[in-house]
């Protein structure tokens, strides 16, 4: 439909989403999956201040097991917080960091893993001999992992944070093996991010409005879009949480959302649709990207799915 009327597609996520792309097109990363964190990883640090209510059964089932196929015995593994976490298991390590100075924390972890010299007593609240005794420890683990949600970087140049792991991540291959773990899947973003790649081979926020795909991560986000006025009509599309209302413009909004969906300003035209994964069958990527998951249907429901409701609007054009 995008292709048909020269639409830009975009995600409500996208602006947290783009803080990894940006950092995987610029300059690459190692990463690992869910089932080599579980079976393989004996360190693991986990940046910002929300991981566990993102996740809250992360911890659960790759953390906790430590039953591995690659280990005589019980796998021990080391855990490790950087930045305030609620409810974190009682064998990890919490080390309190303000969200905006995790940028600083992985500069220093870098040099300290190179053995640079440096001339401080503390970063962003840590004593410098404690972030002597992580970078220590990263460097003398067999398969170390570093996992953060893009989500919880929210400030300016937040994929500069992003950029600082990934060069970490890479700098510790040299003495030992490391690996990122990016964490999303919230709202379908992965998933949506992966048929726009195998439909046009660029991410979101790509554009049809030349005849061919076009894709520029500033100008077609969805803010932008809207503040500028460049945009007429406004499609959003929330099929799985009812709070995610379409934001505040001026633009002419179609909805296609949950039945329970409630608007300050209702939008010129609403059409509640069902939920992938309880009313009709469906796939939605792992937060990893590496696994399509089958969602099935669970109960029956009168209203069309996002699918259905798309291509009868696509034939009325």
């Amino acid at each position: 439909m995008a292709d048909r009327i020269g639409a830009i597609v975009d995600h409500m996520n996208s602006t947290a989403l783009s803080r990894n792309l940006l950092v995987l097109q610029d300059s690459g990363w190692i990463v690992s999956t869910f089932a080599e964190v579980r079976s393989r990883a004996d360190f693991v640090l986990l940046v910002g201040a929300e991981t566990n209510s993102r996740f809250p059964r992360f911890a659960e089932r790759l953390i906790d097991p430590l039953d591995s196929p690659f280990s005589d015995g019980p796998l021990r593994r080391s855990v490790v917080y950087l930045g305030a976490q609620p409810k974190v298991p009682t064998s990890a390590r919490v080390l309190d960091c303000p969200t905006a100075r995790l940028g600083e924390v992985f500069g220093v972890l870098r040099c300290l893993v190179a053995n640079r010299p440096l001339q401080a007593s503390q970063v962003a609240g840590l004593d410098m001999e404690v972030l002597r005794a992580l970078a220590a420890e990263m460097r003398s683990a067999r398969y170390g992992v570093v996992a953060w949600a893009a989500a919880d970087l929210d400030l300016p140049h937040g994929e500069l944070i992003v950029q600082s792991i990934c060069g970490l991540i890479a700098d510790l291959n040299e003495p030992t093996r490391f690996a990122g773990l990016p964490l999303g899947g919230n709202d379908a973003d992965v998933t949506a991010n992966q048929v726009a790649l195998w439909q046009t081979g660029l991410p979101l926020r790509t554009g049809f409005g030349r005849g061919v795909p076009e894709y520029d991560a500033y100008h077609f986000g969805t803010d932008r879009l809207l503040a500028s006025r460049n945009a007429d009509v406004l499609l959003w599309i929330s099929a799985f949480d009812p709070l995610r209302l379409p934001p505040e413009s001026d633009v002419p909004t179609i909805v296609l959302g949950s039945p329970t969906m409630r608007f300050a300003k209702p939008p010129a035209v609403f059409i509640p649709v069902a939920t992938p994964g309880l009313h009709h069958a469906g796939h939605f990527f792992r937060s990893d990207g590496v696994m399509a998951i089958r969602l099935r249907k669970l109960t029956d429901s009168p209203l069309p799915s996002v699918a259905d409701a798309l291509t009868a609007i696509d034939q009325a054009l």
